[in-house]
């Protein structure tokens, strides 16, 4: 009904509102429009997608293996005749110092080694060892959490 050349009323525009407000199309138009107005510069491409993704890829081969190492010692008291020890030495990435208890100590202080573990047994039957960790503050704190949680 409009005559080309003239400007819409008021009037018009009111009954072509008839439809109600979605938020979800008006994100998708808005979303349709700027993904647009990127593609059709080839150096927006470039840096929106590709940057970004060289960015990982370079980042990501530096860091390590992802493995988390932690160093302990055992304290001169430890049993080392019951199944939790045997399985610690098997778990891969949880190294086993054994130095002198001068040089573990200085250690600990110093965050060479995340912590002194002794195992012994408490003579209770629920509970038949009990595992004790002496740490220090210089030791990173994620460390202890995994000597934890094993």
């Amino acid at each position: 009904m409009r005559i080309v050349g003239t400007r819409p009323t008021f009037a018009s525009q009111i009954i072509l509102m008839q439809k109600p407000f979605s938020q979800a199309r008006a994100m998708l138009a808005i979303t349709r429009g700027s993904l647009r107005a990127v593609f059709r510069s080839p150096s927006a491409v470039i840096f929106s997608f590709i940057f970004p993704l060289i960015f990982i890829l370079v980042f990501g081969f530096i860091g390590g293996s992802g493995r988390v190492a932690v160093r302990v010692a055992l304290d001169k008291r430890c049993d080392t005749a019951n199944v939790v020890y045997q399985q610690l030495k098997n778990i891969p990435g949880f190294n086993i110092i054994t130095k002198d208890s001068v040089e573990t100590i200085r250690d600990l202080e110093k965050g060479r080694i995340s912590a002194i573990i002794n195992i012994v047994k408490s003579g209770e039957q629920d509970k038949p060892l009990s595992i004790h960790l002496k740490s220090s503050d210089a030791v990173n704190q994620q460390n202890i959490a995994v000597i934890r949680s094993i």
